[in-house]
């Protein structure tokens, strides 16, 4: 194994899906993906695919608090209709930034590698989707990627030559946009002065670095008064909808008051790497209780396009077009 993929946990990598290991069909579909990525001809079917699986799948545990769009146990084949339909979705609606072709057969649908000018990008989201892969010491590569990733999104949407400045809080960022206090209460006071407010009467550092925010954005004004015009965001490279919903929390109109003397009620966004689509939850996504947050998924993240030149360093560019090099057998992984 070459130093350049000494990132990658290959025992997960290989790994199948089963009944001691409940899975959800994106969790399939994303797997499809980077299996057709690195195999040896960069082709991968749902019908070479299906005989790794059990006869009776556990999509989710018994008691489970999140359930997924199809019931808790189903069989194998009746479970691969709802993967080439996602996958069929995923074409559509993501066009030319989905580097794959799928080819529609009766009872089975193959998907080949296609590379295009956003593969890297994509290759990077399917990875902090899929964080158990990356050995622990370089997941920071991939998040941090990540949030600079949501950080040109989050300026997309509120735009400088409008009067928004946008700047990160995230600890493993650094930059002219980054506040870089060297505790979590400077950050905090750093922010409160952009905002020409104090902090929050009852404002308590954590343990968080980044005092619970990842990114913040806001009308400047240059009449020294306080913002009334603020957006908050967090970013979640994680399959735990728990800790995704902490997340949101983090950043909630609550909390933010608890750590800022704000009057406003400001816009709270949360980034995730997954594909969070969801049929039948009037939302549209996998969540509950996301107390009004704004969800930035994998489809938002890839239907607007903004500035990625900045996103990649030298290292994470390496780790992907070695990966993309591998040429593995996965029809043998059993």
């Amino acid at each position: 194994m070459s130093e350049a993929l000494s990132w990658i946990n290959y025992s997960k990598l290989r790994d199948i899906p089963s009944r001691e290991s409940p899975f959800s069909v994106n969790d399939v579909v994303d797997l499809l993906e980077i299996w057709c990525i690195s195999s040896i001809d960069k082709k991968i079917s749902t019908s070479q695919l299906i005989n790794f699986f059990d006869d009776d799948l556990a999509i989710v545990e018994d008691g489970q608090e999140y359930e997924t769009d199809i019931p808790n146990r189903i069989k194998k084949e009746e479970f691969f209709t709802f993967v080439h339909r996602r996958l069929n979705y995923r074409k559509i609606k993501w066009g030319a930034k989905w580097p794959f072709i799928i080819t529609m057969g009766r009872g089975n649908i193959e998907i080949e590698y296609n590379p295009n000018y956003f593969s890297i990008i994509y290759v990077i989201i399917l990875f902090c989707s899929n964080l158990h892969i990356v050995n622990g010491s370089s997941r920071h590569f991939f998040t941090s990627a990540f949030e600079r990733l949501a950080f040109y999104h989050f300026s997309s949407i509120h735009p400088s030559k409008n009067g928004w400045m946008t700047k990160s809080m995230g600890a493993n960022n650094r930059g002219i946009h980054t506040y870089t206090g060297s505790t979590q209460r400077e950050k905090v006071e750093a922010l409160a002065r952009d905002l020409n407010c104090r902090l929050g009467q009852f404002y308590r550092p954590t343990s968080a670095g980044d005092g619970g925010i990842d990114l913040v954005s806001f009308l400047f004004w240059d009449d020294l008064r306080a913002s009334s015009s603020i957006a908050f965001g967090q970013c979640a490279c994680t399959k735990d909808k728990r800790t995704i919903l902490d997340k949101i929390a983090e950043t909630s109109a609550e909390s933010i008051r608890d750590k800022l003397d704000i009057n406003s009620t400001p816009l709270n966004y949360l980034y995730s790497p997954l594909d969070l689509k969801s049929e039948v939850r009037p939302s549209g996504f996998e969540l509950d209780g996301t107390k009004q947050a704004i969800i930035i998924d994998r489809t938002r993240l890839l239907l607007r396009n903004f500035d990625y030149s900045n996103v990649i360093n030298r290292t994470l560019k390496l780790y992907v077009y070695n990966f993309i090099n591998l040429e593995e057998n996965y029809y043998e992984a059993v």
